[in-house]
């Protein structure tokens, strides 16, 4: 997404100013979460920002004139392999961590190179862009937060509108896949295969627990260790389990009963014991740990293939075509799954979706209606 930088002075520094002001008190009256579960933090502070919203557009409406909050731009998302998406995005504005109060905006451009133009501000260069950028947010690893957050509204596409070439498109990295929704004796298999993974994920977490029971238990429970399991044998030297652990302070070299460690390579492995009884109870938490693999379940020879679910759907994706499809399968369109992952991703981050356009909806009820053993019109 294209955006325009404003240094905001006169009528627009005012407006945001007052804004900042009037959200710091909101936030104090009405404290939206702040710990917690993730998702019902998101929730509590758009529930906040979309209440706040209505208020000011009652008690004051200037300040959201004023600050763009009420004059979004209409931005087309295009990317490969996928229908383009609208969206109604609005202006933000971030207080730079300076002494001396300052505030920009960032106003994105509509799809036919409209925006929104703060009244008394100034626009940055590309470079003086590029300064603010790094200033607010670190390059890229700092997640400032702006003065009052609107989110993006999805919106039908423009008349007229005419879609780029694949060809054309730059910096799109979404790759080709073949889908198939899945029913059936696949469906059957990949339910299987999800049962299976789910055991082998509670195996690793005994593991994982026993470990640092036994940390706790030599440490005098002063030390939380960070773990990671592989099976990768290009990522684990000869004679070393896939275990690896280590303290945030740095490597972890322990003397126990139940296993010894080997650092190589910058990493702390652990190694099994067979000289010990706690060694030889310890290890058998590792027998016969293997992740289950897809392909074997559905009887397909693919390393690139992986699961997507909507609603009561599963779909199976691949990368790359398939001499033969799996069985009792359904192509489906990559346009379609597109969609609905991305329908996914905006609802996730509290954007509304845009509509779906009418031919990815006319498949989309096909399957349904194939789902449910109905007649329909076939899938593309």
């Amino acid at each position: 997404m294209e955006n325009i930088v404003f240094e905001l002075d006169g009528k627009s520094f005012e407006a945001a100013e007052m804004l900042s002001i009037l959200t710091r008190i909101r936030t104090h009256d009405r404290k939206p979460k702040n710990s917690g579960n993730m998702g019902e933090i998101m929730k509590s502070w758009q529930a906040f920002y979309e209440q706040f919203l209505a208020d000011l557009e009652i008690e004051n409406p200037d300040i959201l004139k004023d600050t763009g909050l009420t004059s979004p731009s209409l931005v087309i998302k295009e990317k490969k392999y996928s229908a383009p998406r609208a969206y109604l995005e609005y202006p933000a504005i971030f207080i730079a961590p300076l002494k001396k109060l300052k505030m920009y905006m960032y106003v994105p451009v509509a799809h036919d190179g409209s925006h929104f133009v703060p009244e008394g501000a100034r626009k940055l260069d590309a470079e003086e862009t590029a300064k603010v950028g790094d200033l607010l947010f670190a390059g890229g690893w700092l997640g400032n937060a702006p003065v009052f957050e609107r989110k993006a509204e999805g919106c039908e596409l423009p008349n007229g509108f005419v879609r780029t070439p694949h060809s054309d498109l730059k910096n799109s990295y979404v790759s080709v896949t073949f889908n198939y929704l899945a029913s059936g004796q696949t469906l059957e298999a990949v339910d299987r295969y999800i049962k299976a993974q789910k055991q082998y994920d509670e195996v690793i977490r005994q593991i994982f627990d026993k470990t640092q029971d036994i940390v706790n238990e030599i440490s005098g429970g002063q030390e939380k260790i960070n773990m990671g399991y592989s099976e990768s044998k290009s990522d684990i030297p000869n004679g070393l389990t896939g275990l690896e652990i280590g303290l945030g302070h740095g490597p972890m070299q322990i003397e126990n009963k139940y296993f010894n460690t080997s650092y190589v390579s910058g990493r702390t492995y652990v190694v099994l014991r067979s000289d010990t009884d706690e060694g030889r109870k310890y290890a058998k938490l590792f027998e016969n740990v293997t992740r289950p693999q897809m392909k074997d379940f559905v009887g397909i020879d693919a390393d690139n293939m992986c699961l997507f679910d909507h609603q009561d759907m599963r779909f199976i994706q691949f990368t790359s075509p398939v001499k033969t499809p799996p069985a009792d399968c359904t192509p489906v369109s990559r346009e379609l799954v597109q969609w609905l992952k991305d329908d996914g991703g905006d609802i996730r981050t509290g954007i509304t979706p845009p509509p779906m356009p009418k031919e990815l909806s006319i498949e989309l009820a096909a399957l349904r209606n194939l789902k449910r053993g109905k007649n329909g019109p076939a899938p593309k």
